[in-house]
C-alpha cells in the first residue's frame, strides 16, 4: 500500500494528472504535502515552478531570435496548451510555496505559545510543590519539637512545641526540661 501512495504522489504522477485533471492533481499535491511535512516541502513548489518556466523557453527564444522552426512551434495549438499548462505550474508553485511558508511560520508561532504555557504550568506545579514540602517540612519540625509536659502544679499533661508555654488549664508557665 505504501509504494502504491508513494508511486500516486510521485512528480510524474502529479505532472500527468495536473494536466489532464487539474482539481485531482491538486488534491495529490496537497496529499504529498501532508505525507512529506517533516521533509523539505519546498523541492516539490520548486520544480513545479521550473517546469511552468521550462514551458516559456521556446516563446522567450522566439522572442528574441526570429526563426521559422521556433515560429511553427510557438504557433501550434499544442505548445498554447503548454502555456496555459506552464502558467498553472507557475501559479501552482507560488502559491505552494507562500502556503508552505504560512503553515511553517504558524507551526513556529503555535509551537513557542505551546511551549511557554506547558512552561507557565510547570513552573506553577514546580512552585506549589515547593510550598507544599515547605509546609511538610514546618510541619515535621514542629512534631519534633513538640513534648508531652506534666504541670508541677495541677498535673494535667499539656502538649508543648518548644521548650516553654503555658498549661492549657491553670495557664501557668510550663518548662520542657529534657530527658
Amino acid at each position: 500500500m505504501e509504494i502504491f501512495i508513494n508511486i500516486l504522489l510521485s512528480i510524474p504522477i502529479l505532472l500527468v494528472t495536473l494536466y489532464f485533471i487539474p482539481f485531482l492533481g491538486v488534491v495529490l499535491v496537497l496529499f504529498r504535502y501532508f505525507k512529506e511535512r517533516n521533509k523539505n516541502q519546498y523541492v516539490t513548489a520548486f520544480i513545479f515552478l521550473a517546469l511552468g518556466l521550462l514551458c516559456f523557453i521556446p516563446a522567450i527564444i522566439d522572442s528574441f531570435w526570429k526563426n521559422s522552426y521556433i515560429k511553427a512551434i510557438v504557433s501550434h495549438k499544442i505548445y498554447s496548451s503548454f502555456i496555459s499548462y506552464g502558467k498553472h505550474l507557475i501559479i501552482l508553485g507560488v502559491l505552494s510555496i507562500i502556503i508552505i511558508y504560512a503553515l511553517n511560520r504558524l507551526g513556529i508561532i503555535l509551537g513557542n505559545k505551546t511551549r511557554e504555557l506547558i512552561e507557565k504550568e510547570e513552573s506553577i506545579e514546580r512552585e506549589s510543590k515547593d510550598k507544599a514540602q515547605k509546609e511538610i517540612a514546618e510541619k515535621q519540625m514542629k512534631a519534633k519539637n513538640t513534648h508531652v509536659v506534666y504541670c508541677p502544679h495541677c498535673g494535667s499533661d499539656n502538649m508543648l512545641v518548644g521548650n516553654v508555654g503555658t498549661c492549657k488549664y491553670c495557664r501557668r508557665k510550663i518548662v520542657y526540661k529534657g530527658e
